[in-house]
Order: C-alpha cells, then structure tokens, then sequence
C-alpha cells in the first residue's frame, strides 16, 4: 500500500495495471484465505483509498510514519491476543498450498484482476475520482455466493437516489445545516445492514467532499457515472470469468473421456 500511493501512478497504465493487479493478489492473499471475516472488503478498500490519494515530497515521509506506528501497534496487539492460534500454520504455508482449481483462488483472482482493470481504465481515460469506481467494482466483486446482478442493481439504485437526495438537501437546506449531512448519513449507516441503504447513505460523505472540488451538479453526475462504469466493469469481469472456467471445465472433461 505504501509503495503504490507513491509510485504506482507514475507508471504508464499498463505497467500500472500489473502493479496493481499483482500488488493486490498478494494482499488479499495474505489476509483473505477465510473471505466470511470480510477481510478482503477492508484490504482492498484502504488499498484503492491509499493508492488513489497519492503523496509526493514531504508527505511521503509522514505517510510513512503513519504506515509504520500503525503497523507496530496492531503487530502487537496480534502477537499478544492471537500468537497461540493456528500457531502451525505459517507463511509459507499460504503459497505452497496457493491452487487455481478452488471456488477461493478464482475469487481472489477475480476481485484482483476487477479492480486492477477498473483502476488502469480510469487512468486510461483520465477520470476524476477514481476511488469510485474501484470502489463500486470492488463491492460487486466481494461476495463468494452470487447475486451479482441484483448487487449491482442495489448498488446503482442507491447510488442515483442518494445523490439525487443529496442535491436536493444542498438545496433546500440551510447553508449553516450542511455540516450535518455526513456525519447524519454516517448514523444512518452504522443502523442498517441493508446493502441498497448503504449506497444511498454512502453518497452523502462522498458528494460533501466531492462538492468542494467540482461543484454540486457536477459532483453527482460524475457520482452516478464513476459508480455506473465500475459496476458495469465488475460485471463484465465476472461474466468473463465464468466463461473462462466453463470452457477449462469442458477442455477437462473431454481430456478426461479421451484418457
């Protein structure tokens, strides 16, 4: 994470894309070999975030502090709250047993590949706010069990009407009663479990910030199409993805008739 929010976007996009896809892949295969604990959302959420907010000259070295005491305090509280579990289990042990025929390694492919692609295409065609769209992609591609398509159909519902809210608020609300829109919204997301709610009330922090830079208008726009383009990438990736293991699955089943 550190050394992508400083170097990667200096790459050409191509080279981008492998450094991403690559940097991700090992990630989340460190940490989401269970993907129920839901790792894999928060590792590749801070990695889109860090990434996606690069840093140059002196706040290389402050990220890096930050990067550094952060690690340390939670190396820590691992060592001291968890060393004794899966104590046999060590890291070699991840790879060695790393094997592409698994339901988990095409999923760890596939989410690493997804948000690679979405990444190197908003730099491809020069997209403002690209966190979003690796968000959006990201969120679509998390699951193991399925239901994309009515995830994505969610997801974008709550994209369109929670921007829409979020103009309307802007415009009929007070100017002195902005400040809580975010911090309401963020309430409101910490009392629901539902995924289309979330969307909608996930606009609200993102459009507050967003507003400041590009204004009201164009701030949902590009909300509604950065969130569009990423589902719509994720989907694709998916859909590939399952065409490809069809077609490894049918090679495999005539060898074996062959044999």
């Amino acid at each position: 994470m550190f050394i992508g929010g400083i170097a990667w976007f200096a790459l050409p996009t191509s080279l981008g894309f492998i450094a991403n896809f690559l940097s991700l892949l090992l990630i989340i295969i460190l940490t989401s070999a269970r993907p129920a604990f839901g790792n894999a959302g928060v590792y590749v959420f801070s990695y889109i975030f860090i990434t996606g907010m690069t840093v140059t000259g002196s706040l290389i070295k402050t990220r890096a502090i930050a990067l550094i005491t952060v690690f340390t305090i939670l190396s820590f509280i691992m060592i001291f709250k968890h060393s004794a579990f899966d104590s046999q289990h060590r890291l070699h042990h991840v790879f060695s047993q790393f094997n592409l025929q698994t339901k988990l390694k095409h999923w760890q492919l596939r989410l690493a590949f997804g948000v690679s692609s979405v990444i190197a295409i908003a730099d491809w065609a020069n997209i403002n706010r690209p966190v979003w769209l690796g968000y959006a992609c990201m969120s679509i591609l998390l699951p193991q069990s399925g239901g994309y398509l009515g995830r994505a159909t969610h997801r974008f519902a709550g994209i369109v009407i929670g921007s829409i809210l979020f103009v309307l608020s802007v415009t009929y609300l007070p100017e002195q009663w902005f400040f809580i829109l975010a911090p309401t919204a963020g309430f409101g997301l910490g009392l629901t479990i539902n995924y289309f709610l979330h969307s909608v009330f996930n606009c609200f922090g993102a459009l507050t910030l967003a507003t400041s830079i590009y204004g009201l208008s164009a701030s949902s726009e590009l909300r509604i199409f950065d969130n569009g383009v990423g589902i719509f990438i994720a989907l694709l990736c998916i859909l590939g993805f399952k065409i490809i293991q069809n077609v490894l699955h049918n090679i495999g089943q005539m060898q074996f008739k062959h044999a």
